[in-house]
């Protein structure tokens, strides 16, 4: 899966199982996840950054999109983005009771 410009899905359940059963492996992951992923045979492009953070339970990483300059996605951008709807994503932890449930 070599130059990947993302990680898959089935490659990311790999890369979190391994984590949840290798604590070695998860400080690695931490630590320098682009090398801990390749030790899985798993590769991205290089000019990707990848970064892997422990959740922290109260603590939500949102990332927002660049902004083309001139303020339009392409085609493709539209496409790689549109998905139609799906379950809202709870912006409080499901365990504290609050927020809808998945």
């Amino acid at each position: 899966m070599s130059g990947q410009t993302a990680i898959g899905d089935k490659d990311l359940a790999v890369v979190l199982s391994k984590a949840g059963s290798d604590p070695v492996f998860k400080a690695r992951l931490l630590a320098d996840g682009r090398a801990a992923i390749a030790s899985l045979g798993i590769t991205v492009a290089d000019d990707l950054s990848v970064r892997f953070v422990e959740d922290a339970g109260r603590v939500r990483l949102i990332v927002t999109p660049t902004r083309r300059p001139d303020g339009d996605l392409t085609d493709g951008e539209l496409d790689q983005v549109a998905g139609g709807f799906g379950p809202e994503v709870p912006l409080v932890p499901k365990q504290l009771g609050r927020g809808p449930k998945l």
